[in-house]
């Protein structure tokens, strides 16, 4: 006898309502492993290269769904995390190319400091820059790891040895959660220094 596929598209279809409902669930601080989520919702959640990177580098981490914000320090307080703790990336224009500068969100480059400590000349990039380079990304939620873009990057010593850290997944409504150490991991072959102050 030919078995029934009810169970299996019972199984489906759960599978994809829990992964609404975590969406949903973020108006409420729920909170959603990527467990929860299959590899087709995944993709659709987190920007695509940046996940293929963090899964080549072996590095656990979580999905925290939140509610639209379009700047970093709205995201830390829509996620309820602590702006310290969330890392947002600058693209910088240098004449050889590009460079992202990571720091936390509620702090900004100090780009006198950064000339200084990379003895050239320096700004902020165009946002035409930054959607070329992060075009499977939303702009301004460029995630600030620079390697799976090839980008070179440079991390703000206040990011280092932190217990937790933040960051986005290239929508505006998606953090990625890391241990602070496998973050340290994740950067351990950037460049690092004190380059940025309070807003």
């Amino acid at each position: 006898m030919l078995k029934s596929p009810l169970p299996e598209l019972i199984i489906r279809r759960t599978l994809k309502t829990h992964t609404l409902n975590c969406a949903l669930g973020a108006h409420h601080g729920t909170f959603c492993s990527r467990d929860a989520f299959d590899d087709t919702e995944d993709a659709m959640t987190i920007a695509t290269r940046l996940k293929h990177h963090l899964d080549a580098q072996g590095l656990p981490f979580d999905i925290v769904p939140h509610p639209y914000a379009a700047t970093a320090s709205e995201c830390a307080e829509a996620a309820h995390v602590p702006g310290e703790h969330l890392a947002k990336s600058v693209l910088i224009h240098m004449e050889e190319g590009p460079m992202l500068a990571v720091l936390p969100s509620n702090h900004q480059v100090d780009l006198s400091a950064l000339q200084s400590m990379m003895e050239r000349r320096l700004g902020l990039a165009p946002e035409s820059e930054i959607g070329d380079l992060f075009d499977d990304c939303v702009l301004g939620a460029a995630p600030p790891v620079g390697a799976a873009y090839s980008v070179p990057t440079i991390v703000d010593n206040s990011l280092t040895g932190l217990d937790k850290i933040w960051f986005e997944a290239g929508d505006h409504k998606t953090l990625i959660e890391m241990r602070g150490k496998d973050f340290d991991k994740l950067m351990k072959d950037v460049k690092h220094g004190s380059f940025c102050c309070m807003h």
